[in-house]
């Protein structure tokens, strides 16, 4: 028995939208919490912070993925 009905290809369409828009959220949420999170920005003499480390690298990698995943 076939559950399709008028819209069940639209619908399907969306919810998989939904779904590569969530995974974005998540990733470009991860990048966010890094950078504001205060404890990446303490300094040390001896060390370079998380965000020095970094230099972007989370933010450019979301970003990117962000492109690709758009198009």
């Amino acid at each position: 028995m076939s559950l399709e009905y008028p819209g069940h290809e639209e619908a399907m369409i969306l919810e998989e939208i939904l779904r590569k828009r969530i995974k974005e959220n998540a990733r470009l949420r991860e990048a966010l919490e890094f950078y504001a999170d205060k404890e990446n920005y303490k300094k040390d003499p001896l060390f370079k912070t998380s965000i020095q480390i970094d230099n972007g690298k989370k933010a450019r990698a979301a970003l990117a993925k962000e492109e690709t995943t758009s198009t």
